[in-house]
């Protein structure tokens, strides 16, 4: 066994840990999901509120382990693992938050100030949330005859692009 033996043997080893780990988080998120669907008593508003925190924390585990995988492996299906977990992660938060919501409305204590207030918060939270779209940005090479595409395409790409909330293009 040479060199390359070993060094494909310890990727392999590698690879097998990060989706081993890849699917604890999606497992994570499944239980958390079904939980959900079977909450049926008030009581649970604290327990709905922890779950939600840990769905939020899921996805900073998942992505880091999805871009790991990546690196080792060019393999099209964990597109499909990226695309699904993102579809379940993004129905698991609504359900809690719709939850959490329903709660707040059918509660006696809670006035319509309470309510609207606690539905702004969460609104604000999922813009919060969401991730920043990956844009590859061309680098602006400083001569003057370039700027005006440059300029053109960064608008395009940023300003522009209706899925980026305005107060985060500045992020780029």
């Amino acid at each position: 066994m040479d060199a390359q033996d070993v060094n494909d043997i310890d990727i392999q080893q590698t690879l097998r840990g990060f989706k081993y780990s890849r699917g604890r988080v999606k497992a994570t998120l499944t239980r958390i999901s079904t939980y959900l669907d079977s909450v049926s008593d008030r009581n649970n508003i604290c327990q709905i509120n922890e779950r939600l925190s840990r769905v939020r924390a899921l996805w900073n585990e998942f992505s880091n382990l999805q871009m790991k995988i990546a690196e080792l492996e060019d393999d099209p299906n964990n597109d499909v693992e990226a695309d699904l977990f993102e579809d379940n992660y993004f129905n698991t938060i609504a359900k809690a938050e719709e939850l959490l919501l329903c709660y707040a409305v059918n509660d006696p204590s809670h006035s319509q100030e309470d309510i609207l207030s606690n539905q702004n918060a969460v609104n604000h939270s999922r813009v919060a949330q969401l991730p920043m779209p990956q844009i590859s940005l061309p680098s602006f090479s400083g001569e003057f005859d370039e700027w005006l595409p440059f300029c053109q395409l960064f608008d395009s790409l940023v300003t522009s692009n209706k899925s980026i909330v305005k107060s985060k293009t500045r992020s780029f």
